[in-house]
């Protein structure tokens, strides 16, 4: 089985009442790697191309994309609340 990156580029958000709907994916290799995460509400202006990583002890990491930085993963990340991965699917590219 091939290990699934915990670690994903935001292509889709959907703001729900008590939640929000993030859609993340990362190629690597031959695979095109897609998540679906459901994590708590929050302030923060979550946008299509940051990159979200996450972990088993329900920690959504978030990397705002920065126009002006080449490497946005060095800042230091905004922590948010996963509530449920409620998908993860691998397509071969």
């Amino acid at each position: 089985m091939i290990d699934f990156p915990a670690t994903g580029y935001v292509v889709f958000i959907s703001h729900l009442d008590t939640f929000i709907d993030i859609r993340t994916e990362v190629c690597t290799g031959n695979y095109r790697y897609c998540a679906g995460l459901l994590v708590g509400l929050t302030n923060y202006n979550i946008q299509i191309g940051d990159i979200l990583s996450w972990n088993h002890q329900r920690e959504v990491f978030w990397y705002p994309e920065n126009e002006e930085m080449d490497e946005p993963w060095k800042m230091p990340p905004r922590k948010l609340f996963l509530v449920r991965v409620l998908s993860q699917v691998i397509h071969p590219v």
